[in-house]
């Protein structure tokens, strides 16, 4: 009866402290610009179907859009610039499904 007792103190005490812990507030995001890289070159299909979803999720982010174009090589110079970018969210891809697979 008593290791039920400590148990069940050691519990609240945990669920007291989870309460009382401070919030962490993040930084809005996104809040700077967003790079997207386009695996196609300039004026093509997939550049143009790129830059008018651009404009959409301009809006919807609030925040800039810059389009970068790297073709070439069925689209893996693109893939491939993506997987290298720094991993921070700032950065979306535009590229053809077989680009991703065969990208390293």
């Amino acid at each position: 009866m008593k290791r039920l007792t400590v148990a069940a103190c050691v519990v609240m005490s945990l669920c007291l402290l989870s309460v009382a812990t401070v919030m962490v507030h993040a930084q809005p995001f996104p809040n700077k610009p967003i790079q997207m890289i386009i695996s196609n070159p300039a004026g093509g299909g997939g550049d143009v179907n790129a830059r008018i979803m651009a404009v959409d999720v301009e809006k919807i982010l609030g925040q800039q859009l810059i389009a970068t174009n790297k073709p070439g090589a069925s689209d893996t110079i693109g893939t491939d610039a993506l997987a290298k970018s720094k991993k921070d969210g700032y950065t979306l891809g535009y590229t053809s499904s077989a680009a991703m697979v065969y990208a390293r």
